[in-house]
C-alpha cells in the first residue's frame, strides 16, 4: 500500500465546453503581439458542479491519454471533467492560457506526454524512458499529514492544484504500486492491471468486454460448425 493519499476536489461545468475558434486580428490591422485571439476552450456558463475526480475515475490518467488529441477531443474530455489547468472558479486564477478559457493547443501537449508514457510503460520500458527524461515535474501540489480512514493512521494527503496535477499525481501513484497496462483483446483500450486495476494477465478492461468477446467466440464458432 503506497503511504500516501491524493485529496482531490474539483469543478465541472454542468452546462458543459465549447471550442471557441482562433479570431484573426481586423483586415487592415497592423499585427502585433496581442491582435487577435487565439482559439480556446470555454466554459459554456452553466453552474460549478464539486467532485471527487479520482475517487470516481480510477484510471483518469489513462482517459486522458485516450482522449482524441485533436481541439474537439479536448473539449469532450473538459465536458465530462473540466478544465485542466483552471476550477473555473473566479478565486482560481492558476490557468493554462487565461482567465478567458484554456488553450487547446497546451491539452494536445498533455495527451500526447501521457500517451507516450503509457507507451513506454505498457512496453516495460518506463524506467529507461525516464532515465531520459530525467524527471516528470508534477503541477503545484500541497501535501498535509493526517489520519486517514479505515483504521485512522496518519497518512500523507497530496492535494493537487489543478487536474491536470492531480492526473500526473495518480499516474506515478500507479506507477511505483508495481502496476502494468495491458490492452483490451475486445475494445483495444488501454487499461491498468495490479494492485488497484484488473487482475494480471486479464485479456480485457472490464467484465462486460469479457462477457462480450466470449459471446462473439461461441457465435463464431457456432456459425463454422
Amino acid at each position: 500500500m503506497t503511504n500516501f493519499l491524493i485529496d482531490f476536489d474539483w469543478y465541472v461545468d454542468d452546462g458543459g465546453y465549447e471550442l471557441v475558434p482562433e479570431k484573426p486580428p481586423p483586415e487592415g490591422e497592423r499585427v502585433h503581439l496581442l491582435s487577435g485571439t487565439p482559439a480556446h476552450i470555454l466554459r459554456c456558463g452553466g453552474p460549478l458542479r464539486r467532485y471527487r475526480p479520482l475517487e470516481i475515475h480510477h484510471q483518469l490518467y489513462i482517459e486522458l491519454a485516450q482522449a482524441d488529441p485533436t481541439p474537439e477531443g479536448c473539449v469532450e474530455f473538459a465536458s465530462k471533467f473540466g478544465y485542466l489547468g483552471h476550477s473555473g472558479r473566479n478565486d482560481d486564477h492558476e490557468d493554462l492560457v487565461g482567465p478567458g478559457g484554456e488553450s487547446p493547443v497546451l491539452w494536445i501537449e498533455n495527451i500526447k506526454d501521457l500517451q507516450n508514457a503509457v507507451e513506454l510503460w505498457k512496453a516495460g520500458i518506463l524506467e529507461d524512458g525516464w532515465a531520459t527524461r530525467g524527471e516528470w515535474k508534477i503541477a503545484n501540489i500541497d501535501a498535509v499529514m493526517k489520519p486517514a480512514p479505515p483504521d485512522g493512521a496518519l497518512r500523507i494527503h497530496f492535494r493537487p492544484r489543478s487536474l491536470i496535477g492531480a492526473i500526473h499525481l495518480q499516474l506515478a501513484q500507479a506507477a511505483t504500486s508495481g502496476a502494468d497496462v495491458g490492452t483490451c483483446e475486445h475494445c483495444g483500450l488501454w487499461f491498468e492491471m495490479g494492485p488497484n486495476g484488473r487482475k494480471r494477465g486479464a485479456k480485457t478492461c472490464s467484465r462486460m468486454c469479457q462477457i462480450d468477446m466470449n459471446n462473439q467466440k461461441r457465435k463464431t464458432k457456432g456459425a463454422s460448425q
